[in-house]
């Protein structure tokens, strides 16, 4: 190259370095607007993905205390089903009654008691209290025989009161 030529290309030099400057540094101007905002809507959508899951769990839980209380609900439904009436309640007296004199047990003292619910549960019960006379074997087999019953009789409570007597709390369910 002659010095001409170098003088000419030291003159026009300051042009195309501008330009590859303007061409460097523009696009960072339209890049990092756009670039600001992809992080934001990054970090949205990762948020959005954490509550997703949170959500997922949830709803799989959600299914399976749904199940769970279809189950518990099935369960009640045949309780249910099974209780007596409450109209039968002097039938189970006379059951009581006919256990007792089977097993020589002499009954001095009943209270019927009606209870609106059973543990907590929305079920009415009757509490029936009786003081009994018997020997401990009588008292045994009698017992015995109460658990023996197709109703849901539930023995709550024994006490020795003294020698041959007994006090008995029993739990009658009823619809």
């Amino acid at each position: 190259m002659n010095p001409n030529e170098i003088k000419k290309l030291k003159e026009k030099a300051p042009f195309p370095i501008i330009v590859l400057v303007i061409l460097l540094i523009l696009p960072t101007f339209f890049i990092a607007p756009l670039e600001e905002n992809l992080n934001n809507q990054i970090s949205k959508f990762k948020s959005l993905l954490r509550k997703s899951r949170k959500n997922l769990k949830k709803r799989e839980t959600y299914k399976k205390q749904k199940n769970e209380l279809k189950k518990l609900n099935s369960v009640l439904d045949n309780i249910q089903k099974e209780l007596p009436e409450d109209s039968e309640l002097p039938e189970i007296i006379n059951t009581i009654n006919d256990v007792a004199e089977h097993h020589y047990v002499f009954i001095e003292f009943v209270r019927y008691e009606l209870d609106s619910s059973f543990d907590g549960l929305n079920i009415p019960c009757y509490t029936i209290s009786m003081n009994l006379e018997a020997d401990y074997s009588n008292i045994r087999h009698f017992i015995a025989g109460l658990e023996s019953l197709p109703n849901p009789l539930m023995l709550s409570e024994i006490v020795v009161a003294s020698g041959k007597n007994y006090k008995v709390k029993l739990k009658q369910l009823v619809k």
